[in-house]
């Protein structure tokens, strides 16, 4: 019995882990001048990048902002370091497995926007195609997609096509940010 009781704790701290994991590489993403935090200027870019993508509806202000900034910050260092940021989303997100999965999907895609955005207006290019971010999130998640994380992201794009054709497919199905367990931000 204490056997069984021991494997499932592993099993629970394989989970933990694999989300720590994906957590670590979006704040590496966020994080877009390399300083090791999260500023509050990047954390208000991206919180502005998910309404501009249609993820999140409404405006990101800087009141909204420095007041997440303020609940992630738990050193009062005034950025958020990869720890910080770790143990919040930890906590804040889903733990159902699939949505978690989606959320760091749709994090990986605001992250890959504002590198675009931020390409393209350094060299005056046209944005990022959605095929090349699918492959940039493949990049970026590691050794290679796995067979879900494919999945995920065609199913991505697939719901943006059909939002954009239909408009948002969230709102008719009545899906909010609270249904899926997702905070103001996430």
């Amino acid at each position: 019995m204490e056997c069984a009781g021991s494997l499932a704790l592993s099993k629970k701290d394989l989970v933990q882990q694999r989300r720590n994991a994906a957590l670590a590489k979006v704040f590496e993403a966020f994080d877009e001048d390399g300083s090791g935090a999260v500023e509050a200027g990047e954390l208000l870019a991206l919180g502005k990048a998910r309404r501009k993508l249609g993820q999140k509806g409404g405006e990101w202000s800087e009141a909204q902002n420095a007041r997440l900034l303020k609940k992630m910050d738990t050193d009062g260092s005034g950025t958020i370091d990869c720890e910080e940021f770790c143990s919040y989303f930890a906590e804040a997100l889903t733990h159902d497995e699939e949505a978690f999965n989606v959320t760091i999907e749709s994090f990986m895609e605001v992250a890959q926007s504002i590198s675009g955005e931020r390409e393209e207006k350094a060299v005056g290019g046209s944005p990022t195609s959605k095929s090349a971010r699918v492959e940039e999130l493949a990049l970026r998640w590691g050794s290679g997609p796995t067979t879900q994380q494919l999945k995920l992201a065609q199913r991505r794009n697939d719901r943006a096509a059909s939002a954009k054709r239909y408009g948002s497919s969230s709102k008719r199905r009545g899906q909010d940010s609270a249904s899926r367990g997702i905070d103001a931000y996430t």
